[in-house]
């Protein structure tokens, strides 16, 4: 068993990533000549000192008062990070050669919020930028701007290599790479970025946000102790608020940046008081801020629609419920791998454990749940460990589990979920319905029934969900074209191909060249897409303390259609709290239809071919319900 995760797949991206680490932190306070930039001194006044002229006795007790502090200047690094955030710039982007028609993309760093620095390509732009006229700047393109941050990648890297600095004729030919697509013309070309635009920036707008919380946290602290008690947890939530937006203004506190505060900026501020490019710039400072963006999700939050009410189960690794960016969504529902450390009580001399301790936490499962978590802050989330990170280190190699065994346990939490539904619609039982269930995992090799079409376990107990009207989201696997991995195939489920953030498929995605019978019929795989390439969501460390961690630290990219899942489950969770408010109970082929409809085609082949859809958008699916609400109430699928 796999769990569909690809690293390493897109070598471009890995390159780059090693290049940027090559010239970044190190770098980072140096100017483009290679010196570094410690402060600019002040200064000295070389005018003639006025005489000295004796105080009025009258103003004598005033030397005593102490003099006012002058405001501290901002440090260089700051006022360049400001000024590419006031350029439109969000503080990374996700780029691709718009020269080759290989599916290449990589993340750049342009600067950092943690630091409130910009990057070597962060400062090499801001250059570019200063010296070109204004009219100009707004007339940069997205394409335009992949090819700046190429040529500032080559020149930036190269200036401070020994090597190119005995060769300055050279170094010289790199840097005017830089001016040379500045001034470059594209015939055709009107994507523009919207870079320089005028209007109040983006620590204004903040800044006044700021200022009314505050306002309302000092009149909470002149409550009487007994209603302070009672509003002790919004207060709190307040303070984290004003703190993240101190951070969005290039503060440097440090304060890490978590899905439910952005879900609360957005609520506060209007959309029209910031700029789109401003927007943007808020959302890419925050994990899983590339996809909401592209998602536009903030449009949904300004209707209330983060999932509340609604109940998804994900069978994976586990989750840490603690992570800082899982907000408290996440409860361990059990363990279905615990079984196989029969033997806990066995120690050795020294008392320590032979073969480790049930864990309910794992590093893929935390990474999908920050995922779902981004996009629906309001969903809850239970989850149902069924595969073992752990298992090379701490389970004995005679309990490891084999295939069988291992679809197995996911089948029996198949199954603990149709039994818990089953006894909550009887009253048997308290608590939520499940209504989704997300799973990032597959079988490799395995694109087709086994002998004789005869579904296995897994397949049994989706269909059995699927009547109960749960919604089960799988992926279609990390093998490639013409082939979708097991349990991906299965007819009842919504399965997720993987695109990159250009929405382009990924040359690892499986795709819809396998069919299957579903009703006397054959359908496509997968149903729809979702962004599965370099997805930045939450990282599990066992060994580390969360608290001393800022934001960077708690994330991780990840590539494969395993992201790509919680993705659609994450839209799901959306569409079904959206019809509840209208009175509909969407059923998984309601779902299946919103989802495909409203989808955004693929930039790199025909994704409509047969029953196939596109990348699915939350904006577009919320946009598609509503507009076709009465078609859905009059028929449950």
């Amino acid at each position: 068993m796999k769990r569909m995760n690809r690293t390493g797949k897109i070598l471009t991206a890995a390159m780059l990533a090693l290049l940027l680490a090559a010239f970044g932190a190190a770098s980072f306070a140096q100017t483009l000549d290679g010196k570094p930039v410690d402060c600019i001194p002040a200064v000295e006044d070389k005018a003639r000192a006025p005489k000295t002229v004796q105080p009025d006795p009258a103003l004598t007790a005033a030397k005593t008062a102490p003099a006012p502090t002058a405001p501290a200047e901002t440090p260089e690094h700051v006022k360049a990070a400001q000024a590419l955030q006031d350029y439109g710039l969000p503080p990374a982007l996700y780029i691709q050669d718009p020269s080759t028609i290989e599916e290449k993309q990589a993340f750049a760093v342009i600067y950092s919020v943690t630091k409130s620095t910009p990057s070597p390509i962060g400062r090499i732009l801001l250059d570019t930028l200063e010296r070109t006229p204004k009219e100009k700047v707004q007339k940069i393109t997205f394409k335009k701007l992949y090819m700046l941050c190429l040529a500032a990648l080559q020149y930036g890297q190269r200036s401070v290599d020994p090597k190119y600095q005995a060769f300055p004729e050279l170094l010289a030919g790199y840097k005017q790479k830089i001016q040379d697509v500045m001034n470059a013309e594209v015939p055709g070309d009107a994507d523009y970025v919207g870079l320089g635009r005028a209007g109040k920036s983006l620590r204004e707008v903040l800044k006044t946000r700021e200022d009314a919380l505050k306002t309302v946290v000092e009149k909470l602290d002149k409550l009487p102790d007994a209603e302070k008690a009672k509003i002790a947890d919004k207060r709190a939530f307040l303070e984290k608020v004003i703190k993240e937006m101190d951070a969005l203004q290039l503060s440097g506190n440090g304060a890490v940046l978590v899905p439910e505060t952005l879900v609360k900026i957005v609520q506060m501020i209007p959309e029209g008081d910031l700029t789109q490019e401003a927007w943007r710039a808020v959302f890419d400072a925050y994990p899983m801020g590339h996809s909401l963006w592209a998602d536009r999700v903030d449009l949904a939050w300004r209707r209330s629609i983060t999932g509340k009410g609604v109940t998804v189960a994900i069978i994976d690794t586990g989750i840490d419920k603690d992570h800082p960016l899982l907000g408290g969504a996440v409860a361990d529902w059990e363990n279905l791998t615990d079984h196989r450390y029969v033997a806990r009580d066995a120690v050795d001399a020294s008392g320590k454990s032979l073969f480790g301790t049930p864990n309910n936490k794992g590093l893929h499962g935390t990474h999908m749940a920050g995922i779902l978590h981004a996009y629906a802050p309001d969903a809850k989330i239970k989850s149902l460990k069924a595969l073992d990170e752990e298992a090379t280190d701490e389970i004995p190699a005679e309990l490891k589990h084999d295939l069988p065994a291992t679809l197995a346990t996911i089948a029996s939490g198949l199954e603990k979920i149709y039994n818990h539904n089953q006894a909550v619609a009887a009253g048997k039982k308290k608590g939520e319905r499940i209504d989704i269930v997300s799973m990032s995992l597959g079988i490799p090799e395995s694109n087709a029934h086994d002998a004789g079409g005869t579904p296995d376990g897994i397949s049994a107990w989706v269909k059995k969900l699927h009547e109960q009207g749960v919604v089960v989201v799988l992926v279609a696997g990390n093998e490639g074209q013409n082939k979708i991995a097991r349990p991906g195939y299965i007819p009842e489920a919504i399965t997720v191909g993987a695109v990159d953030y250009f929405k382009r498929v990924a040359a690892f995605s499986g795709d819809g060249a396998v069919s299957v019978p579903k009703d006397g019929k054959l359908i496509q795989k997968p149903d729809v897409y979702g962004y599965g390439v370099g997805v930045r969501s939450a990282k599990y460390d066992p060994a580390a303390d969360y608290s001393k961690l800022v934001t960077d630290q708690l994330i991780a990219s990840g590539n494969g259609t395993s992201p790509a899942a919680p993705h659609v489950a994450a839209v799901t969770a959306m569409l079904l709290q959206s019809g509840r408010q209208m009175g509909i109970e969407l059923g998984p082929e309601q779902i299946r239809i919103i989802l495909k409809e409203s989808s955004t085609a693929t930039a790199n082949g025909n994704p409509y071919a047969g029953s196939m859809g596109g990348v699915v958008n939350a904006s577009k699916a919320l946009d598609y319900l509503e507009k076709n609400f009465k078609k859905f109430k009059t028929k449950k699928n």
